[in-house]
């Protein structure tokens, strides 16, 4: 990951990893730095996050946030708050939304069930979410449901009783 003065100039080097880093993405506040980092070709990918100094530099040394989770993620996005960060992973055949807070803390499953969720999106406030959900019997259709998850309504009433693959 790079800083370029705003004002042009030479890009200076802000991680070293022999790694990857990718998907950066800048908190609301614009406190905090939040990316994906691989430590080498084929590693568990992780999610770092970084306080920024006023130059856009690091100001501090990267935490790492999901050392003690070893699912594969998709990049994260933070929370209209700059408190925590979303994101998208499989587990056991499933795809959910899962969440952690910007000081560390457990990894916390947002949405449940047998089923894929895809196309994730919040509000402007973080205080719902909309995706596509999908399982092994039934088509895709978009749901609504609060930030933390609960008060799941299906929005869609297309594909609602035909089975996939059905005519």
């Amino acid at each position: 990951i790079y800083a370029i003065p705003v004002a042009g100039g030479e890009a200076r080097a802000l991680t070293e990893n022999p790694g990857s880093e990718t998907a950066p993405a800048v908190s609301p506040d614009g406190k905090l730095l939040a990316y994906v980092a691989t430590a080498d070709r084929g590693s568990q990918p992780e999610i770092m996050v970084v306080a920024l100094g006023a130059d856009g530099g690091f100001a501090g040394e990267p935490r790492n946030l999901t050392a003690d989770w070893d699912l594969i993620l998709e990049p994260p996005t933070w929370t209209a708050d700059s408190r925590a960060l979303h994101w998208e992973a499989g587990i056991g055949g499933n795809a959910h939304v899962f969440e952690v807070g910007a000081r560390g803390g457990p990894v916390r499953q947002v949405t449940t069930g047998d089923r894929q969720l895809n196309a994730v999106s919040w509000s402007g406030d973080g205080r719902v979410m909309a995706y596509t959900a999908t399982d092994a019997a039934t088509p895709a259709a978009g749901f609504g449901a609060q930030g933390d998850g609960r008060g799941e309504t299906r929005l869609t009433p297309f594909n609602h009783a035909r089975p996939a693959g059905g005519g």
